[in-house]
């Protein structure tokens, strides 16, 4: 409250002089004085008063007890190196027989605690655990998510085992309950159908590779990183292998092709690698200008890019038996029969990489040596890397 007044003093008195309601005082005259009203609670009755126990000698957990049986509260508890085992009380206020109103605080004074007993929190939500943490004087250092079917939340296992005796201050982790998160079983599903199942689970599309079969249609789920089944954390990733087409399946593309007037430069590197290991009476000549009677000749114009041009009188050869070999060598096996190399492609095969796996015309066919054979060489399959609790799975 707030009240204008004018403070005089008669001797030794500080008076306060009140204004009438008639009298007409200039503010400046009259000083502001500030005070609160409130009540005053009545004093307890002796009557009612309480003996306090005495609690020195008693642990602190059997302190709080006996304060609660006798009426009273524990109230600041402070800690004081002694002698004394740690958590025992060594002092109180009020001290022992004094008399108390009931529902007094008595602060107690306690030998300094150093080390403490692991509590058990299995069972306790998060939050409880938390509190007795801080009250046991723990230190909560994280907490990890189990997927469970207990209701999320509730401590399921700690990193220090109950009863243990700690220092105060160490570190503790908790394992807490999660959500079941099972993941899918997703083989043989096409790859959009898998992923939408899996956005449905609540788990996350992985990596996805793919792999040779030797049937079905491409797209399909071939293996899973996550066995079906399994119990797995919210938003977890799962990673697929899905098929990508059939074993043996050609190449559309040519690698090289060997046209009548000119060769790309890779058949060229390979007839030129391969002119010295060609028959006798085939020659070779790599110059400026080459002489128009050689039966297959290699010319390289300075002002151009490299050419390959036969010459040969027409006639009828058989074309040799190419299969298996290297296509190095088929090459020069041809360019020594004076037949001409055509297109040569790729297909998938389990033979070694480079190898002759089938010619057209075939072997033994007559042909013009205007004719060329075309080749297909073996190309090795690509490697696709699976977790080893997958690849069981897979059969090709």
């Amino acid at each position: 409250m707030t009240l204008k007044t004018n403070i005089a003093l008669e001797g030794e008195e500080l008076r306060f002089q009140m204004p009438e309601a008639d009298d007409i005082i200039s503010p400046e005259n009259l000083s502001t004085i500030e005070f609160s009203l409130k009540a005053v609670p009545e004093k307890p009755d002796i009557a009612s008063c309480k003996e306090v126990p005495g609690l020195v000698g008693l642990s602190k957990e059997e302190a709080e007890s006996k304060l609660q049986e006798a009426g009273f509260k524990a109230g600041e508890i402070l800690e004081k190196e002694s002698s004394t085992s740690q958590g025992t009380v060594i002092g109180q206020l009020p001290s022992e027989g004094s008399l108390a109103a009931p529902g007094a605080a008595v602060d107690l004074i306690i030998s300094k605690i150093i080390s403490l007993k692991v509590p058990d929190f299995s069972g306790l939500s998060l939050e409880a655990a938390k509190a007795l943490i801080e009250k046991s004087r723990l230190r909560l250092e994280g907490v990890k998510e189990k997927p469970s079917d207990k209701t999320p939340g509730i401590v399921l296992a700690q990193s220090l085992p109950p009863g243990s005796e700690v220092s105060v201050g160490t570190a503790i982790v908790l394992t807490v309950s999660v959500a079941v998160f099972k993941a899918p079983n997703l083989l043989g599903l096409e790859l959009e159908s898998a992923k939408q199942l899996i956005d449905k689970s609540g788990l996350l599309p992985g990596s996805i590779k793919e792999q040779l079969v030797s049937s079905g249609k491409p797209g399909i789920v071939l293996a899973q990183s996550l066995k079906p089944g399994a119990e797995v954390e919210k938003n977890s990733k799962i990673d697929l292998v899905v098929s990508a087409g059939k074993i043996g399946s050609v190449i559309e593309a040519p690698l090289n092709t060997f046209p009548e007037t000119a060769a790309k430069e890779p058949v060229n590197k390979i007839l030129s690698e391969t002119a010295s290991k060609l028959q006798p009476e085939t020659t070779f000549k790599v110059s400026g200008e080459t002489p128009s009677t050689a039966p297959l000749e290699t010319q390289v114009k300075a002002s151009a890019e490299p050419q390959v041009r036969a010459q040969a009188e027409p006639s009828v050869k058989p074309v040799p038996n190419l299969v298996g070999m290297p296509l190095e060598k088929a090459i020069s096996l041809l360019g020594a029969q004076e037949i001409k190399a055509g297109t040569v492609s790729e297909a998938v095969s389990t033979a070694a990489a480079g190898t002759v796996i089938s010619q057209n015309p075939c072997a033994g066919s007559a042909v013009d040596l205007s004719v060329p054979v075309s080749l297909r060489v073996s190309k090795q399959a690509p490697v696709t890397q699976l977790r080893s609790n997958t690849i069981s799975r897979i059969k090709l």
